[in-house]
């Protein structure tokens, strides 16, 4: 069982790395560890990366949806990953807001 968890661990890490440089890359690692989750704190995690993913890819929809279902479980994260769903939430919000007010001044 300790090596199962630290080969998702290792893919987890894997994954986190390849965010900016191999986005799709990093996309179906962390979906395929989202499949395997074992408890609602991997599941968070996963979905807070899965979100960073989508966000670095341009997808903002995707991001938003996947930060939804992280902070479903925020009690289950540490406070450093639970601030970071909220900052990564209020980020593509406002990204967001500011791409309507460009398209509003066309």
């Amino acid at each position: 069982m300790a090596q199962a968890v630290s080969k998702q661990q290792l893919l987890f890490n894997e994954s986190e790395e390849m965010v900016y440089s191999k986005p799709d890359e990093a996309l179906k690692v962390a979906q395929h560890l989202l499949k395997n989750a074992n408890s609602g704190k991997e599941n968070a995690k996963i979905n807070l990366l899965l979100a960073k993913i989508y966000e670095a890819k341009g997808d903002y929809n995707n991001a938003l949806i996947y930060l939804y279902e992280a902070n479903k479980g925020v009690a289950d994260l540490s406070e450093r990953d639970a601030v970071e769903v909220s900052v990564t939430q209020s980020r593509i919000l406002r990204a967001l807001y500011f791409d309507n007010q460009d398209n509003g001044l066309r």
